[in-house]
């Protein structure tokens, strides 16, 4: 049932068997009139059938379970239905999307853990509940895969069906099918408040002389002489990656590192220490580093320090610069100056 503009009160509630809409005024006109939230909020209250429908949960003392785990089942829904750019339509022509919309609503906090009686938030019950729940969610995904975390919340559900588990009962269900030891994850996301932060540092890429004598070049073993028609050094060139852990929040991550005319490669780094260093030595230059480069880490604070060039990319700068100039132009044409 989709309440009229003046009930909105009675909006947005689940109930077994019977579901509220959201519809509202702003969403006949521009620009929320290009955002899903109709959509959304239908599917929101759906799921709910599913947690804390079947799958009971004390809803005062553990929130999470039913509201963060349906806020990210409803992300997945919207991404099926509408693609993940888009998911939640645009806003002033700019698209949104469901991992967009969490990270800019849930700016990750110190202040509290997931795990704790609803009544003893600082105030953030919606981030704690339902966003933060669903970025470690996301988060837990791009680490176990989206196969074997599809697994992971389909025996829950259907192991708790008409049951009422805990947060621990989803902990040990999730190590079970992912067939590890989940624990150092859970801790972290779910009963501390540590922040995830993981940051390129400071990327360079000089030229080097190459090494003489007995060297491993491509993993085979190559003999240079230091004499003869090889004394003069190929062109070669010293590149260096400095990646930074920023939080206390220790996570694995990858990075990928792009060269002058090359494929993509990716390192791992299992992020316990608070930095590490990479030297390549090699004939392409470094272009650019990137951590997490498919955007698998939501929790991760600031995506913005999560990639560095060598050389500064002023394309995008000129792009904007010239199209600013030219409003200004036209701006100062029409007022005759």
């Amino acid at each position: 049932m989709d309440p009229p503009a003046d009930g909105s009160g009675a909006g947005g509630m689940e109930y077994p068997t019977f579901i509220t809409g959201g519809s509202m005024w702003a969403g006949h006109f521009a620009p929320m009139n290009a955002v899903r939230s109709v959509e959304m909020v239908t599917i929101h209250e759906f799921g709910h059938q599913f947690w804390y429908g079947m799958v009971g949960n004390n809803e005062f003392e553990e929130a999470w379970l039913d509201e963060g785990i349906n806020t990210y089942s409803t992300g997945l829904v919207m991404e099926a239905e509408y693609g993940a750019a888009t998911s939640y339509g645009t806003f002033l022509g700019l698209p949104v999307g469901e991992v967009d919309l969490l990270r800019a609503v849930a700016t990750p906090s110190m202040k509290d853990v997931i795990v704790k009686p609803s009544w003893m938030y600082t105030g953030d019950y919606s981030y704690y509940a339902y966003m933060k729940p669903a970025i470690a969610l996301r988060t837990l995904e791009g680490y176990l895969g989206t196969q074997s975390m599809a697994r992971v919340m389909r025996t829950f559900q259907e192991r708790f069906r008409f049951r009422h588990p805990s947060s621990a009962d989803f902990f040990a269900t999730a190590s079970e099918v992912a067939g590890q030891d989940l624990d150092w994850f859970f801790q972290q996301a779910f009963l501390g408040s540590h922040v995830l932060d993981y940051a390129v540092d400071a990327v360079s890429s000089s030229p080097a002389t190459a090494l003489r004598g007995v060297v491993e070049e491509g993993g085979k073993r190559v003999t240079r002489e230091a004499k003869g028609p090889q004394r003069e050094s190929p062109r070669v060139y010293e590149s260096r990656v400095l990646v930074r852990r920023l939080g206390e929040f220790v996570f694995p991550v990858e990075v990928a590192l792009q060269f002058e005319g090359k494929p993509v490669e990716r390192v791992r780094w299992d992020g316990k220490d608070r930095w590490q260093r990479w030297v390549f030595v090699r004939p392409e230059r470094l272009v650019s580093a990137t951590i997490d480069p498919d955007h698998k880490v939501i929790l991760d604070a600031n995506w913005i320090d999560n990639s560095r060039r060598v050389e500064p990319d002023t394309r995008l700068a000129a792009s904007w610069g010239s199209r600013f100039l030219f409003a200004v132009q036209a701006l100062l044409t029409l007022v005759g100056l």
